[in-house]
């Protein structure tokens, strides 16, 4: 059986290169969320199933996971041409740095 460890929740990006991660990818998709629906443990967030809008919820994926190594990330695609669901959770210390991501 594997033990669990807990990472600290905190980012590794300099203040900087967070102001700049915001500004350019975060709010970019921020613009495109649809709906919120609060989790136990994060937020889901609604974005529509265009193409372009899957490939920046790739990106950020491939972004956050290196400097928030605490969160966990799932993406949903609805069948046929229905929303995408981007969850992301983590320690309940995270949830207020979630509910704010894409702000």
């Amino acid at each position: 059986m594997s033990e669990v460890v807990e990472m600290p929740v905190a980012c590794s990006l300099h203040e900087a290169e967070l102001i700049e991660r915001r500004n350019t990818v975060l709010r970019t998709i921020g613009h495109n969320v649809q709906a919120v629906r609060e989790l136990t443990d994060g937020y889901a967030f609604q974005f529509s199933s265009d193409d372009a809008c899957l490939e920046q919820l790739m990106r950020v994926i491939q972004l956050e996971r290196r400097c928030c190594p605490f969160l966990t990330f799932q993406l949903r695609v609805e069948p046929g041409i229905g929303s995408l669901w981007f969850e992301i959770t983590g320690p309940s210390t995270a949830k207020d740095f979630i509910k704010i991501l894409f702000d």
